[in-house]
């Protein structure tokens, strides 16, 4: 199969593969999620709910009223109306917050071509190198994500709600993506969101659930504060509580991989750079 190099669109995400090897003989995998964002307005009128941080959870969905908005846990927060160009302003530093929390962080390693169940096509293979570098240097693919804000009216891979929350109110509202595979995600966000947010938030549309996910308690309710987490190590990855991104969120990248190659046996996402990786293998073979 020719190496596909142009953009690779499905309903979950798009994919782009550079068209050359760097000096480290990686080349770049980039995972698209286009975004359309929406301004979650306050309906107006005379009624208003008093704000409350006390957690009910009975209803599990996001309302909207006069001047408040309740979250997933029953807290009611005040809202206000979005100014001119505020919303473009909050996706540019939606883009840019989950970017810096997700790029350069885990890398794809070639199959094994020694392997016959795995190898690749020879001449495929050799395409994603530097030419140069082949045998010299081993070749990985860098993992790059990129947020590409849209209209609601264009092709879109997630729907965001995103509310204005007044200032004042010191609890958190939680914000949720809503998975819907072979359609477009939907779920609400605040111009209040930390960077750790917006990067979880992300995760899930790139299809990933919380890390502990498979918990009992998880079952019913997924929100449940076990899901985040059980031990120290799963609370600090980013689908917990934390910001530690690696190879285990690389689904995206792997379906990514496949579909630009034709080749989907033997990739393995890692966090270690392979040269670095090389380095170390080097010096334990040292006498």
């Amino acid at each position: 199969m020719t190496i596909q190099r142009t953009v690779q669109m499905t309903p979950d995400f798009d994919s782009e593969l550079g068209n050359s090897a760097d000096a480290d003989n990686a080349t770049t995998l980039t995972v698209i999620l286009r975004i359309a964002f929406r301004a979650a307005e306050p309906m107006g009128g005379s009624e208003t709910r008093p704000t409350s941080c006390r957690i009910q959870t009975a209803t599990r969905r996001v309302s909207i009223g006069s001047d408040w908005a309740e979250d997933l846990n029953g807290r009611v927060f005040r809202i206000i109306s979005w100014p001119s160009g505020a919303l473009t302003a909050f996706a540019a530093q939606f883009r840019s917050q989950v970017e810096t929390v997700w790029n350069n962080r885990f890398f794809l390693k070639f199959p094994n071509q020694d392997d016959q169940a795995q190898a690749m096509n020879q001449a495929d293979f050799e395409s994603l190198q530097a030419p140069a570098l082949i045998g010299r240097k081993t070749p990985f693919l860098r993992c790059q994500l990129r947020i590409d804000a849209v209209a609601e009216a264009e092709r879109h891979h997630a729907l965001m709600h995103v509310i204005n929350l007044a200032p004042g109110q010191s609890c958190k509202f939680q914000s949720f993506v809503a998975q819907r595979p072979g359609q477009a995600d939907i779920g609400f966000l605040t111009n209040r969101d930390s960077a750790q947010t917006s990067a979880h938030e992300t995760g899930h549309m790139l299809g990933l659930e919380h890390v502990n996910h498979t918990a009992p308690a998880c079952h019913g309710n997924s929100n449940a504060d076990i899901c985040y987490g059980e031990t120290p190590l799963q609370r600090r990855d980013l689908m917990g509580d934390g910001t530690a991104v690696h190879g285990a969120h690389a689904r995206r990248w792997l379906e990514a991989v496949a579909l630009h190659t034709g080749h989907a046996s033997g990739w393995i996402a890692t966090h270690i750079e392979p040269p670095l990786e090389e380095l170390l293998e080097a010096a334990v073979r040292r006498p």
